[in-house]
């Protein structure tokens, strides 16, 4: 049994030595769990419950106990050791009394009660000697007068008694006694409680009981009922099997809190806790979208309750947070990022490396959340305490320089992100090695970059590089080696190789499907890639199916202003106007103009893609001259922001000539065509549809005037 129990402490976080009394005003929930606590019988049903779902070798439950009713750990175990000391006493005369005399058969059984609950408070205290002394005593008082069924139930609970004692042999002995008076009395012969407890006596001496339990458990819940401790303990030990095994934990979880529920109510302690350890089993196995539930419901239920400030609850808090992040729930984690931080600044500090990283999460929502401004302000805070506190080479400062790169390239600063990328790749290979994960993920930024600016042959070469290294140590359908993927395929496709660039997607996204599911972000985002590979090859019909189903995820987790959702719209737009429904595109290219203009500012390269897609729709509508300055402003603030050899720069040259050449300006639109055909013959892939598109205007127009 004992090797079950340890598996709990590889997926169950620890919780600390002591739990500090908070001020202000107490939660019900918690003032209700305070008052129960002070019954040292209810505290020691309570300390063996989280024992339970602990880890049950070594943990210490009260700890966690203290902090979820807001109580000094000291009181609680001054509570359990007054409780014994009073048992002790009463059990004690009570002896004395049944030894000098011949009480009746009730006051025998009441006698009996007191050493039962004096067992249990020992074991609660982990006074296993004292527990087994009470439980023989327990037996002593009840010789003559017990029921078979009460022999029973008080000879169980000795073998139990034994086992935590270490005394096998003792158990043994006393499991061949009880397994006798099953078989010769008739009462217990013929009863399914009876068999049950003793089959379960008789596993529990076994030294691999889990598959049997689990075959066992839904005959002990039919004998025994759901709020049985013995049933209880057959579904954790169907939980524990499943999560050794890898099997379905969902099914096996579920019935476990739905047991807690049972015997305690929905918003205990201890039922919060066995939510936990599910959701905290999930995310260990990697199957977060499983977990995210279980986890969220125990981190609201501890916010309701005692709050975060204990170790395990915030490391789990910060699972759910990132899951969040990750999956487009933006203002949600935004709001579990705060309470994690402020839990996080009263029990670690505020430099602590913890808390810090907590802030760092924060930052990274806050610009998903579109306040890039605030994300870099935060970021360069972040990056001034980590090297005054750990040092400028530090990897958690490293982290920050990385971070704000980041940053800059959401606010369209290229160069400087490019810059700052190159000085931390320097520093991260000096640090770490040119081979570890954040190095890696720095090296990764750093190809993104040189690929929005252009140069897809450096960029290609950072990429593969990357993804070799990934895909030999952690395969190729790990998160990040895909994310390697994506960038080459986004390489692809920005040098105009659609074909490849296509044929990565189709990768990516059966990859994706496989390994986060049908609606993980990352699929997703993998999903609107290959839409807009369809649309630049003339295949709108299918970019728009897979571009609305994106659209309806993304619109389930955010409100419709949010990035991510009007990013899908943008491409949608792309998508219909290039199936010549111009009336369907147009609201949704203006939305785009309109929400990143205000988001992001007009000169930012976003921006200028939206403002020449719309300069394009009213170009197809025959408005020459409302299309005209939107190709200029786009051109202007493409050059800007990328340079002035960049495709970006020719595709709007290309159609700036081609609305010039429409309103009479010739000599303007054959400098133009001239110059998109030279960028785009120098940049992008010779199957290019931009490329030769522009080849194409040039010939048509003819030379440059001199």
């Amino acid at each position: 049994m004992l090797v079950l129990r340890l598996v709990l402490a590889v997926v169950m976080f620890l919780a600390p030595t002591h739990a500090d009394d908070t001020p202000g005003t107490v939660p019900e929930s918690v003032a209700a769990y305070r008052k129960e606590l002070e019954d040292p019988d209810k505290l020691a049903d309570e300390i063996l419950r989280s024992r339970r779902v602990k880890d049950r070798s070594n943990a210490n439950p009260l700890a966690d106990i203290a902090f979820s009713a807001m109580r000094n750990e000291a009181d609680l175990e001054k509570i359990l050791a007054d409780g014994i000391h009073a048992l002790e006493a009463e059990s004690k005369a009570a002896l004395e009394k049944r030894q000098a005399s011949q009480p009746g058969a009730d006051a025998q059984r009441a006698e009996a009660k007191l050493w039962e609950r004096l067992a249990r408070l020992n074991n609660a205290a982990g006074s296993h000697s004292a527990g087994l002394d009470a439980s023989l005593r327990r037996m002593e008082c009840i010789v003559g007068i017990a029921t078979p069924e009460e022999w029973l139930g008080g000879s169980l609970d000795a073998i139990a008694a034994y086992q935590r004692a270490g005394k096998e042999a003792k158990a043994t002995e006393w499991l061949e006694r009880c397994k006798k008076l099953v078989a010769e009395e008739p009462t217990l012969r013929d009863s399914p409680a009876a068999k049950a407890r003793l089959e379960l006596a008789e596993l529990r001496t076994a030294s691999s009981p889990s598959a049997a339990l689990i075959e066992l458990a839904p005959a002990v819940e039919k004998a025994l009922g759901a709020s049985a401790p013995e049933t209880i303990s057959c579904i954790e030990d169907v939980f524990i099997s499943a999560l050794q095994t890898n099997s379905n934990l969902i099914d096996p979880g579920n019935r476990l809190i739905a047991a807690y529920e049972t015997v305690c109510g929905p918003t205990h302690p201890a039922t919060i806790r066995a939510t936990a350890l599910v959701g905290n089993a999930l995310f260990a196995k990697g199957r977060r979208g499983e977990a995210y539930p279980f986890a969220r419901r125990a981190l609201d239920g501890w916010i309701a309750g005692a709050g975060l400030g204990v170790e395990g609850r915030l490391v789990l808090g910060r699972r759910v947070a990132v899951y969040e992040r990750e999956n487009d729930l933006n203002e949600q984690a935004e709001k579990s990022s705060h309470a994690l931080i402020a839990a996080s600044i009263k029990l670690r500090g505020e430099e602590d490396r913890e808390t810090l990283w907590l802030r760092n999460d924060l930052a990274i929502v806050m610009s998903s959340l579109g306040d890039h401004a605030g994300s870099e302000k935060l970021n360069r805070e972040l990056l001034e305490i980590r090297k005054r506190a750990f040092g400028p080479e530090d990897a958690d400062t490293l982290s920050s320089m990385n971070n704000i790169g980041v940053q800059f390239a959401f606010l369209g600063r290229y160069r400087d992100a490019e810059k700052l990328y190159r000085e931390t790749l320097t520093l991260r290979e000096k640090v770490s090695g040119s081979s570890h994960a954040e190095t890696l993920r720095t090296k990764s930024n750093l190809g993104e970059v040189l690929c929005i600016l252009g140069d897809y042959d450096a960029a290609e070469k950072i990429h593969k590089e990357v993804y070799d290294v990934r895909a030999v140590k952690l395969g190729e359908e790990n998160s990040d080696t895909l994310s390697s993927k994506y960038e080459l395929a986004s390489v692809a496709f920005g040098r105009g190789d659609l074909a490849a660039a296509e044929k990565l997607a189709d990768e990516l996204i059966a990859a994706r499907e496989r390994t986060s599911g049908v609606d993980h972000s990352y699929t997703l985002a993998a999903i609107e890639l290959l839409a807009n590979i369809l649309t630049e090859k003339g295949e709108p019909a299918r970019a728009i199916a897979n571009l609305n189903r994106v659209l309806t995820e993304r619109e389930k987790r955010g409100k419709k202003d949010d990035p991510s959702v009007v990013d899908v719209k943008f491409s949608l737009g792309q998508a219909e106007l290039a199936a010549d429904d111009v009336a369907s595109a147009e609201p949704l290219l203006r939305e785009a103009v309109d929400s990143f203009t205000r988001h992001l500012g007009a000169e930012h390269f976003t921006s200028a893609r939206a403002t020449m897609s719309l300069g394009k729709l009213l170009a197809r509508k025959k408005d020459f001259a409302g299309a005209e300055p939107l190709f200029r402003m786009a051109l202007k603030n493409g050059e800007a922001a990328l340079g002035p050899q960049h495709p970006f720069a020719a595709e709007c040259a290309c159609l700036l000539a081609e609305t010039l050449e429409a309103r009479g300006s010739h000599d303007e639109a054959r400098t133009l065509a001239a110059s998109a055909a030279a960028i785009a013959a120098k940049k992008l892939d010779p199957k290019s549809p931009l490329r030769e598109r522009c080849r194409k205007l040039k010939e048509k127009l003819g030379p440059p005037p001199r």
